[in-house]
């Protein structure tokens, strides 16, 4: 599988400021805090947290992951990016168990300041000579190397509060992941607008619905 080379000099970044009182939609595990940030921490070499797209990334001083969050600009696009992640869309049936997803529960969060967030879709792709297939397209395999432009991109303006691009799985609404270190709890009000998959019916249903929109089979 060939992977997207890592960024080389400067970025020519394209800007999105998100005003404030912006709403974003988060699936959290109802174990944790509704709106906490990942600490980029985990079971992986060197203590860091599994791959995923644009995480985890390093800053220096002091030494660490950046804490993130990753949060969708609907509700749908959260589901879909979080629990229809890997859903094969190709499939002449497509399927998908239910059960590892039954704690996740949706939190709103609405930011009290502006944030200036890199643009990682349309004139903001072509900016910085990247394609979508390669940065928003590409599977697990290559998150390493697209977590790297997350990386240059946070080492290039420590004013970016994060990044922006169009969800993978809906090319239509936007998906967004946050840093930690320059966007905090404090920035923000989170609170969870449903219960968990296995105990809120309504939120239950909601899922079920945007699954039956796709023809996507869900399986307990």
């Amino acid at each position: 599988m060939n992977c997207i080379a890592a960024p080389l000099g400067t970025l020519n970044i394209d800007v999105i400021d998100l005003p404030a009182g912006t709403t974003l939609h988060q699936l959290f595990s109802a174990s944790y805090p509704a709106g906490g940030f990942h600490p980029g921490t985990g079971p992986a070499p060197g203590g860091l947290a599994r791959p995923t797209r644009f995480a985890p990334i390093m800053r220096t001083p002091p030494p660490g992951p950046v804490p993130y969050l990753y949060a969708g600009g609907t509700l749908q696009s959260a589901i879909f990016e979080t629990i229809f992640h890997d859903v094969d869309f190709r499939a002449t049936n497509p399927s998908l168990r239910l059960a590892p997803f039954n704690d996740k529960a949706h939190c709103e969060l609405t930011f009290h300041r502006p944030m200036r967030l890199a643009k990682l879709h349309g004139t903001g792709l072509k900016r910085i000579r990247a394609e979508r297939v390669d940065l928003i397209e590409s599977l697990p395999p290559c998150y390493g190397a697209t977590a790297s432009w997350a990386q240059a991109i946070y080492d290039q303006d420590p004013k970016f509060d994060g990044l922006v691009w169009r969800s993978r799985r809906l090319d239509d609404q936007d998906s967004y992941v946050l840093f930690g270190d320059r966007v905090t709890s404090s920035d923000c009000i989170g609170w969870a607008a449903s219960g968990p998959i296995n105990s809120d019916a309504t939120f239950r249903a909601l899922v079920f619905q945007e699954a039956l929109a796709v023809d996507v089979l869900l399986l307990p």
